[in-house]
């Protein structure tokens, strides 16, 4: 009589079974650890300041006394859409 492994083929399920267990305990481990290690904070990416837009530059040269009041009105209406 020969011996074929003793539950006909079975084993290679265990087999796999115990290898996708042990990758994902690391993997788990792994994370983890990296959460601890790193303090569990993010990257802050810094943000780039926003060109002027044309009513911007309408304030700043009101404020800077380039442009009067009536004047200041008039662009400002035209800029935003109003007749």
């Amino acid at each position: 009589m020969m011996y074929y492994g003793g539950d006909n083929g079975g084993n290679w399920a265990w087999m796999l079974l115990s290898i996708t267990a042990t990758i994902l305990f690391l993997g788990g481990f792994i994370w983890i650890a990296r959460l601890v290690i790193n303090g569990n904070r993010r990257e802050e990416r810094p943000v780039a300041p926003r060109a002027p837009d044309a009513l911007d530059v309408l304030r700043h040269r009101y404020a800077s006394g380039e442009v009067d009041l009536a004047e200041y009105e008039q662009r400002r209406q035209v800029l935003l859409g109003k007749p």
